[in-house]
């Protein structure tokens, strides 16, 4: 399994978080293209990845607003 695969997996557990990076990796892959930088695919990849810790949030943690400091 490669590692894209994985870590979409991990996303999918909560998939508006999947849908959010997703479209993260889509704006950063155009800015990347304007700016003519190197390494676009590790750089669009790790746009991608930003919020991976946020798939081990308790999921209530998505819908509660606001956040108070402890959670």
């Amino acid at each position: 399994m490669n590692l894209l695969l994985s870590v979409k997996n991990i996303l999918s557990v909560h998939p508006p978080l999947e849908q959010h990076c997703s479209g993260v990796a889509r704006l950063t892959g155009k800015v990347v293209s304007c700016l003519n930088l190197a390494n676009r695919n590790e750089i669009v990849f790790a746009a991608y990845m930003h919020d991976i810790g946020k798939s081990a949030w308790p999921r209530e943690l998505f819908f509660k607003y606001p956040l108070q400091p402890y959670d």
